[in-house]
This record gives structure tokens, sequence and C-alpha cells, in this order.
């Protein structure tokens, strides 16, 4: 059982950008959404909340998934120590199909409070990465579903947004978060405190 130590939000934005390291913009598709189950009454469970996220993508290139991250928002609300004691989960956190055919993809599931520098972000990051060492990877196309615990009950997140992201070889991909999230109270699933210049002047035009 591990715990989380990080900041999560939402990046506001209207529509999907994919970037490569030199800002050119591509074709490809990541979304998520976010469910809730109340876990209370069961004994393994380590928190009162069980979250579940069913995240798809298409990276519209020949290049499988390296990693999958939840992007915090700039300047978010929530601090690492305010993760520390509202998430929980157990290893693996979940799974996907993946290649080569037929294997199934196993993930870890880490907090980088220092940011994820493969996409130069230097804010906190929720990173779901695959087990790398069982021959199975993820393809180009796929769908994971990874869960964690949280004592705090479901709140709505806002959108539209940019919360998800995924590393493809030197490329990435970036797409909208929905459902529902740990209602914390310093409010990680608000908008509103990523504007778009903000966010331009992170990825670029």
């Amino acid at each position: 059982m591990n715990r989380l130590t990080g900041t999560v939000g939402v990046l506001v934005l209207i529509g999907l950008t994919v970037l490569t390291s030199g800002g050119a913009v591509a074709e490809c598709d990541i979304n998520g959404v976010s469910e809730a189950t109340w876990a209370g009454d069961d004994p393994g469970a380590p928190a009162d909340w069980m979250y579940t996220l069913t995240i798809t993508w298409n990276t519209d290139s020949p290049y499988g998934v390296s990693h999958v991250d939840l992007v915090p928002g700039a300047g978010g609300r929530c601090t690492c120590e305010d993760m520390e004691e509202a998430f929980f989960w157990i290893d693996p956190v979940g799974s996907s199909d993946g290649v080569p055919e037929p294997c199934e993809v196993e993930y870890m599931m880490l907090l980088e409070c220092d940011g994820d520098p493969s996409i130069d972000l230097d804010e906190p990051v929720l990173k779901f990465e695959y087990y790398e060492d069982t021959g199975c990877e993820p393809g180009p196309t796929g769908m994971m579903v990874v869960s964690f615990y949280s004592p705090f009950a479901p709140a709505d997140i806002e959108v539209p947004n940019l919360a998800l992201v995924d590393k493809h070889a030197q490329l990435t991909c970036w797409g909208e978060l929905t459902g529902v999230f740990p209602g914390m109270p310093c409010d990680p699933v608000s908008g509103g405190h990523a504007t778009w210049g903000a966010l331009k002047s992170i990825f670029g035009d």
C-alpha cells in the first residue's frame, strides 16, 4: 500500500492539443472518466471511497504510450502535504490490454511533486506508468482502468479541462478528464485557476 504526496488540479482548455518537443501540432486523442464507489464496508479497503479512472487513447502514430499523467492546474490550490492524507492505493493500480497481443499491461501509480521532465512540466503530476519487466507494453491505441482510494467524498470535476497527457516516443497528447474526484478542502477539481493565456505560455501556441 502506498500514499501520495503531491497536488492534483484541473487545467482549463477548450480543445485537445498534441505537442512534440519542437511544439508542432498533430492529431491524437486521450480522454478519461472518473467514477466513485463507496468502499467503507470493505475491510480490505485503505479508505472509504474508491475512485476508478477509465482512460482511452489513440496516439495516431506507430508509437505506444509510455505513461499517462494527471496534471495539476497552474497555481493549484493543493500542496503535496495536502495530498499525502488524501490518496491511498494498492499496487498494481490497474491494467490494460497490451502488445504483443494478447497480453495484459499492469500499472503503478506515482505522484511526482517535481513534475515530469520528459514533457517539460515542473509542476506536480500524478503518473500512471506500466511495469516494464513483463514483456507486455501499451500500444498506440488502448484503454486502461486504474483505481485509487481516498477518505474524501466525490466532487464534480469542472469541464472543459486539460487534465490528462500521455507520452509516446517524443510526442505528447493532451485531453480531458470528466466525472468526479476527491472533494478535498483545498479544492483540486475546480477550473478557472488556469487561463488560456497561462496555458499558451506553458505549452506554446
